[in-house]
């Protein structure tokens, strides 16, 4: 008898224990953009990842922008060094594509995420209730001066490129063409 009122107690308590709480819990470290630019301090935190971008992927990011300006005329100068150069010798001898090669490729990605992540932030903090317009303004500014920084990268390097000024999905992006270099700097 004893054994039978264990396992009915064990049973009731398993079939009306519920976990509901858990199921229903909020995914950690990841923002929602509907509900994130509530303060200026949240919005200058996402102008702070606006200028990370600047460094995707590490120092030698920086350096890649110099590479490229620089590895077809008589400035560049390989070295001497164990690393691999292969992408940085078919720049020097205008060889592949930038889809072929990692260090255009890797350029032209960040610089788009830097895009796209200055986008969001002029659409999101231009519709944020801050008390202060100031801050507001000031944050919009340093956006839109960013993402110029970017695309004046981008055409410096690969002329007329495709501009996207506003936060759009992946299939929204689908059939844009290159402006000419003329519209990406204005």
């Amino acid at each position: 008898m004893k054994k039978i009122l264990t396992i009915l107690t064990m049973i009731a308590s398993l079939t009306f224990t519920s976990c509901e709480d858990f199921l229903t819990e909020e995914v950690r470290g990841q923002q929602n953009l509907d509900t994130y630019f509530q303060s200026a301090e949240e919005a200058e935190a996402f102008i702070t990842g606006c200028y990370q971008a600047i460094t995707f992927g590490g120092w030698w990011n920086i350096n890649t922008v110099w590479l490229l300006s620089e590895m077809c005329s008589d400035d560049g100068w390989m070295g001497n060094t164990s690393q691999s150069q292969s992408d940085y010798i078919s720049l020097a001898h205008y060889q592949g594509t930038g889809q072929s090669n990692g260090a255009i490729s890797n350029f032209w990605q960040y610089r788009y995420k830097g895009i796209l992540r200055c986008n969001i932030a002029v659409e999101r903090i231009s519709q944020a209730d801050f008390s202060d317009e100031e801050i507001k303004n000031r944050l919009v500014a340093e956006a839109r001066f960013l993402r110029g920084y970017f695309y004046f990268e981008l055409v410096k390097n690969f002329g007329g490129v495709p501009l996207i000024t506003g936060f759009l999905l992946p299939e929204e992006i689908q059939g844009i063409t290159r402006a000419s270099a003329e519209d990406v700097y204005k």
